[in-house]
Protein backbone atom coordinates (compact mmCIF):
# COMPACT_ATOMS: atom_id res chain seq x y z
CA UNK A 1 0.00 0.00 0.00
CA UNK A 2 1.23 3.51 -1.13
CA UNK A 3 1.41 5.90 1.64
CA UNK A 4 -0.52 9.56 1.85
CA UNK A 5 2.95 11.13 1.35
CA UNK A 6 3.57 8.87 -2.00
CA UNK A 7 0.05 9.34 -3.12
CA UNK A 8 0.14 13.00 -2.74
CA UNK A 9 3.29 12.96 -4.23
CA UNK A 10 2.91 11.16 -7.72
CA UNK A 11 -1.07 13.05 -7.93
CA UNK A 12 1.09 15.89 -7.76
CA UNK A 13 3.69 14.58 -10.66
CA UNK A 14 0.82 13.00 -13.09
CA UNK A 15 -1.10 16.32 -12.59
CA UNK A 16 1.65 18.51 -13.27
CA UNK A 17 3.20 17.01 -16.20
CA UNK A 18 -0.58 16.31 -17.78
CA UNK A 19 -0.96 20.46 -17.65
CA UNK A 20 2.41 21.35 -18.85
CA UNK A 21 4.32 22.69 -15.73
CA UNK A 22 7.59 22.28 -15.06
CA UNK A 23 9.05 21.71 -11.29
CA UNK A 24 10.64 24.96 -11.69
CA UNK A 25 7.57 27.00 -12.66
CA UNK A 26 5.18 25.04 -10.57
CA UNK A 27 7.83 25.43 -7.59
CA UNK A 28 8.04 29.33 -8.44
CA UNK A 29 4.50 29.43 -8.74
CA UNK A 30 3.67 27.86 -4.94
CA UNK A 31 7.26 29.73 -3.84
CA UNK A 32 8.47 26.36 -3.30
CA UNK A 33 11.94 25.72 -3.33
CA UNK A 34 12.65 23.67 -6.31
CA UNK A 35 14.29 20.89 -4.72
CA UNK A 36 11.79 20.79 -2.13
CA UNK A 37 9.01 20.83 -4.41
CA UNK A 38 10.67 17.31 -6.45
CA UNK A 39 11.02 16.14 -2.49
CA UNK A 40 7.34 16.40 -2.31
CA UNK A 41 6.64 14.83 -5.40
CA UNK A 42 8.58 11.53 -4.15
CA UNK A 43 6.83 11.53 -1.36
CA UNK A 44 9.76 12.45 1.20
CA UNK A 45 7.86 15.35 2.81
CA UNK A 46 5.19 15.90 5.26
CA UNK A 47 3.92 18.73 3.84
CA UNK A 48 1.45 21.48 5.97
CA UNK A 49 -2.12 22.31 4.34
CA UNK A 50 -0.94 25.51 3.38
CA UNK A 51 1.76 24.35 0.92
CA UNK A 52 -1.01 21.60 -0.20
CA UNK A 53 -3.07 24.74 -1.33
CA UNK A 54 -0.15 26.31 -2.62
CA UNK A 55 0.79 23.97 -5.08
CA UNK A 56 -2.30 22.85 -6.14
CA UNK A 57 -2.90 26.64 -7.39
CA UNK A 58 0.34 26.54 -8.72
CA UNK A 59 -0.82 23.56 -11.35
CA UNK A 60 -4.20 24.58 -11.53
CA UNK A 61 -6.32 22.11 -9.55
CA UNK A 62 -8.48 21.98 -6.12
CA UNK A 63 -6.58 20.77 -3.53
CA UNK A 64 -8.97 18.03 -3.14
CA UNK A 65 -7.97 16.54 -6.24
CA UNK A 66 -4.59 15.76 -4.56
CA UNK A 67 -5.92 14.12 -2.23
CA UNK A 68 -8.30 11.58 -4.60
CA UNK A 69 -6.82 7.90 -5.08
CA UNK A 70 -4.01 7.78 -8.08
CA UNK A 71 -5.90 5.62 -10.11
CA UNK A 72 -8.54 8.00 -10.56
CA UNK A 73 -6.09 10.80 -11.09
CA UNK A 74 -5.38 8.89 -13.57
CA UNK A 75 -8.27 8.06 -15.11
CA UNK A 76 -9.31 11.60 -14.94
CA UNK A 77 -6.09 13.33 -16.20
CA UNK A 78 -5.78 10.41 -19.19
CA UNK A 79 -8.80 11.08 -20.31
CA UNK A 80 -7.95 14.42 -20.59
CA UNK A 81 -4.66 14.17 -22.28
CA UNK A 82 -6.48 12.44 -25.16
CA UNK A 83 -8.87 15.09 -25.67
CA UNK A 84 -6.11 17.89 -25.45
CA UNK A 85 -4.00 16.20 -28.45
CA UNK A 86 -7.01 15.62 -31.08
Amino acid sequence: MTDVFTQIGNNIRHIRKSNGISIPDAAWAADIDPSYFAGIERGKHNITVSTLASIASAINVEPSELLLDNDKIKEKYQSLDIVSHK
